[in-house]
């Protein structure tokens, strides 16, 4: 689905630019971007989507959402659209380092809440005149803090079960997320909304091409005199009257 949210954030969304991140692959990058709330408690959360994750499948994207700094709340929900709504049906997500994943949603255009009646998107986004609904929705744990379940940081795997997903499926795509718990005495709540960065593919530089070696200058080899034919017969001439001579003159 593409982005249809630049009415619902406005001047909300803090974009950040895309970082490169060096590989053999053509395509290796990370998208990493951050925003803050459109309803509800003051926050803000950075979000990294990447394909050079050491041990990541072939195919596979490691997504990472994270509080952004200075801020407490508990993550309880993550919304996004990808590129290609024809790859919705084969997705699943696995969380990483002990995330819980309680409930996943692929439905085109139509996810705004999961996991729970209160995990949700709505609200906020509808008070200022537009649904809000997303292709994916993920849950992390049982939606509040707890003790083993207050996600200031959630990690998961993002898999297709026949075609390897790409950066660009993601680029300038709708993206938001759900926050419970928030502040430092834990009772308040947010709902943050963005856009994802553009993915720009790493050109590989062009190799410098070798400078082509100078040519070594040849020896100079004076030039070497030449009679002239005339001259050569004359003296031709002169031998062999010399010889003449001498015969007579034995002769007499």
């Amino acid at each position: 689905m593409k982005s249809n949210l630049s009415k619902l954030v406005g001047a909300a969304v803090l974009a950040a630019g895309l970082t490169l991140a060096s590989s053999s692959a053509a395509n290796a990058a990370n998208l990493d971007f951050s925003f803050d709330q459109f309803t509800g408690d003051a926050a803000e959360v950075d979000i990294s989507v990447s394909d050079t994750a050491d041990g990541l499948g072939e195919g596979d994207l490691l997504f990472t959402v994270k509080v952004g700094e200075g801020y407490i709340a508990d993550i309880t929900g993550l919304y996004f659209n990808i590129s290609d709504d024809s790859l919705l049906s084969g997705l699943s997500v696995a969380g990483l380092n002990g995330v819980d994943i309680s409930a996943t949603e692929f439905n085109a255009n139509s996810v705004s809440k999961v996991g729970g009646q209160y995990n949700n998107l709505n609200g906020g986004g509808r008070n200022r005149g537009d649904d809000v609904a997303f292709d994916i929705g993920v849950a992390f744990g049982g939606g509040g803090a707890s003790p083993g379940d207050d996600y200031q940081e959630a990690s998961f795997i993002l898999s297709h079960n026949s075609t390897n997903l790409t950066l660009s499926q993601f680029s300038l795509q709708d993206f938001g997320v759900r926050l419970k718990s928030v502040g430092a005495n834990r009772e308040g709540s947010s709902k943050l909304l963005g856009t994802s960065t553009e993915y720009v593919a790493e050109v590989p530089e062009t190799p410098e091409t070798p400078e082509t070696p100078e040519t070594p200058e040849t020896p100079y080899t004076p030039p070497q005199s030449v009679p002239e034919p005339g001259m050569t017969g004359a003296l031709g001439l002169l031998a062999i009257g010399g010889l003449c001579y001498r015969k007579r003159n034995r002769k007499s």
